[in-house]
């Protein structure tokens, strides 16, 4: 074997060493990476669940149900108004049939000083509501899913709502570079339409 033949193998024998070292690095620290990524965008998800729950607790307290979509939502927080109270603590004569003489009751005087719009009163008056209908990261081409019903427990009838981000939306525009690792079956929720809860799955 002459010297030029021994030193092609040696150069080719370097870049494959090279190609094998890449490749083992990537294949343990592509993974790592993507977690990374998932963990930030999880936490925007998070946040803007976080902010239709608001939305939704607020809507339940002045009509008594939960919004089952976002136009109900959205011209709730165009149109209503949250009343703001001011709370005092109070006592009022009485005569107590017992002791037969007078004594104090307490009780808590509640008055209503200001009505204002929902929106403003939630997020600011220039919040774009339409950004909680889109997942995140998405370039609004995904929508979050939202339902809302009622449940009955010892006769009693509760509104239940959810809304959720599946994670093949969430990663949506990575999954050329990270299919393999998506969880296809998982996604970020709040609520829950068959219980009575307002909490996320996190």
């Amino acid at each position: 074997m002459n010297k030029k033949t021994a030193l092609g193998i040696k150069i080719a024998l370097v870049i494959l060493n090279v190609v094998l070292v890449y490749v083992l690095f990537e294949s343990i620290n592509k993974p790592i990476r993507y977690e990374r990524i998932r963990a930030d965008r999880h936490e925007v998800v998070k946040r803007t669940l976080e902010q239709i729950r608001e939305l939704q607790v607020t809507y339940r307290g002045e009509t008594g149900e939960f919004a089952g979509s976002f136009d109900e939502l959205f011209l709730f927080a165009d149109t209503g108004h949250v009343r703001i109270e001011e709370r005092k603590d109070s006592s009022f004569p009485y005569f107590d049939e017992v002791y037969q003489t007078e004594m104090l009751r307490d009780t808590v005087v509640v008055r209503v000083i200001d009505r204002v719009p929902v929106k403003q009163h939630l997020f600011g008056a220039d919040f774009d509501l339409d950004r909680l209908r889109f997942i995140p990261f998405t370039s609004r081409s995904r929508e979050f899913s939202m339902a809302s019903s009622n449940i009955y427990r010892q006769e009693s009838r509760l509104p239940t709502f959810e809304v959720y981000a599946k994670d093949e939306d969430i990663m949506a525009d990575l999954e050329s570079e990270y299919g393999d690792y998506i969880d296809f079956d998982f996604q970020l929720q709040i609520g829950n339409i068959a219980e009575p809860s307002i909490s996320g799955n996190w």
